[in-house]
């Protein structure tokens, strides 16, 4: 038995003027649950139905231009959804959701998140007081203020989150947690989750692609194609290389392994075509 899932951060900034094509890529994929962020009660349920899913779960709030939430969408019928808010900086809210699916005959925690963001985070990959920490490596004081603040407020996210999932928990067998997670493969909140149990699917799958879901030929990412050039350059003298990454997972538990995993949303012609958002999704096929 499989559940084909798969999470989009849809980009906030003019949804609407993309939903078009978003809702295209949902239609040829056909997955069984959906794991969106940065889209509106409003946006997901339009999303919903012009794609024949059901909206299982997302934040009351305003479904103004600016609404920035996760939702749960799922083709199969569900129960118990629950709204996680997530500890916040300043006035920006983050949140998790989540439901209980019920697949052909099995029972599914799906879950969606978004935890905070750092600015131009590309750069983390390529930090060594980023990388240090993953190692166990308190930052030094003199290290990126912005990294040190965000790694530990997404910690202390991680932390409500996986809480709140585990409370929640319905005595489903196959537990699914995806989302943009905003930080980078191999850092501390990666390590942090893995360590709590949990399987990054990218990893556990035969898969196509990279796996990078921000890409430096995306005209969306910082409205700017090529945001790293000058920071590549000076960093690494001489290369001309993509800084690609990920922000984006798929990890689960429990009875469930990842069959297949792709990125979709790059256009075939990069320079020409529709790009969906900024960042790329990933489809996983999951084993039951």
């Amino acid at each position: 038995m499989s559940i084909r899932t798969l999470t989009w951060n849809v980009l906030y900034r003019d949804r609407r003027e993309r939903a078009a094509i978003l809702a295209d890529y949902v239609t040829r994929i056909r997955p069984d649950v959906v794991m969106l962020q940065e889209t509106s009660p409003a946006d997901a349920a339009a999303l919903a139905h012009s794609t024949g899913l059901r909206l299982a779960a997302v934040p009351d709030v305003l479904s103004d231009a600016d609404t920035s939430v996760p939702a749960l969408l799922t083709s199969a019928a569900f129960r118990e959804p629950s709204i996680i808010e997530l500890p916040h900086p300043q006035q920006r809210h983050y949140y998790g959701v989540t439901a209980t699916v019920h697949h052909d005959g099995a029972d599914v925690q799906a879950a969606s998140a978004h935890l905070r963001h750092t600015w131009q985070a590309g750069r983390m990959g390529c930090d060594d007081d980023y990388r240090a920490a993953a190692r166990g490596v308190t930052m030094p004081a003199q290290a990126d203020t912005e990294f040190a603040e965000s790694v530990n407020h997404r910690l202390d996210q991680l932390t409500s989150l996986l809480a709140a999932l585990d409370e929640t928990e319905t005595g489903a067998e196959a537990r699914l947690l995806a989302g943009d997670m905003n930080f980078v493969p191999d850092g501390p909140e990666y390590n942090t989750i893995v360590q709590a149990g949990w399987v990054d699917a990218w990893r556990a799958a035969p898969r196509l692609g990279s796996g990078a879901t921000i890409l430096d030929t995306n005209p969306l990412v910082l409205d700017n194609p090529r945001p790293y050039r000058d920071y590549v350059t000076s960093l690494m003298p001489g290369s001309t290389s993509r800084l690609d990454y990920t922000l984006d997972f798929h990890f689960s538990r429990g009875s469930v392994s990842a069959g297949r995993a792709w990125v979709v949303g790059e256009p075939e012609n990069a320079d020409t075509g529709a790009w969906p958002s900024d960042h790329l999704g990933i489809v996983v096929d999951y084993h039951l």
